[in-house]
């Protein structure tokens, strides 16, 4: 099963506007007793979204449950990330975790597959083996998104979306939606800082589109 996102999606109920620009708007829930979740926006049309990582230290060239890459990459805080943005592009919007990872280790290895710009980064280390039938694959590119089942083969396809990501459904333990909706998406100040400063080792940088 596949849908076709769609940019015309009502506000998510429960929660409210926090910081928009051109293509792109955010929307935060407080959570009473926790912390708060929220939602980014993206029209593809007006905005585009990249993935970007910390520094690939190992690729571990075949060393993927499914025959690709199992990079090791070392983990950064989000702070770095959202200047290392900002430097490379001042319309930038936000930069979030965008795929699930090692916490113990540094460097460290992604969790699900992971294919950015056209190429493949990584298989993931718990792509195969965990949480069976409760994956995604989101892809995008060419101002369109689809949400698909998981399909191994649709991920490591020649031909295919420039930028594909494994993630969770809502079924899904922790719960997941990438990179449209999630826990894991942070607040940003009028200035566009980051406020968390978790690390990790790959972040998706969401900023306004510029022609020409």
């Amino acid at each position: 099963m596949s849908h076709l996102l769609s940019t015309a999606q009502a506000q998510p109920a429960g929660f409210r506007v926090t910081n928009q620009a051109d293509g792109v708007t955010l929307y935060r829930q407080d959570v009473a007793g926790g912390r708060p979740d929220f939602v980014l926006e993206v029209d593809l049309g007006r905005a585009e979204v990249r993935s970007v990582t910390g520094t690939i230290v190992a690729r571990n060239a075949g060393g993927g449950p499914l025959g690709g890459d199992n990079p090791s990459i070392r983990k950064q805080s989000l702070e770095v990330f959202w200047q290392q943005a900002r430097a490379a592009s001042p319309s930038a919007f936000a930069v979030l975790n965008a795929q699930f990872f090692a916490t113990a280790h540094q460097p460290t290895n992604l969790a699900f597959a992971v294919h950015a710009d056209g190429l493949h980064l990584a298989d993931g280390y718990a792509i195969v083996n965990e949480y069976p039938d409760q994956k995604k694959l989101l892809e995008w590119g060419g101002g369109q998104a689809w949400l698909r089942d998981w399909s191994a083969q649709r991920f490591s396809a020649v031909a295919g979306a420039r930028n594909r990501m494994a993630g969770l459904s809502r079924r899904g333990s922790p719960k997941w939606v990438a990179p449209a909706a999630a826990a894991e998406h942070r607040e940003l100040l009028p200035e566009r800082q980051v406020l968390d400063e978790k690390i990790g080792p790959t972040t998706d940088q969401v900023s306004e589109r510029r022609d020409g």
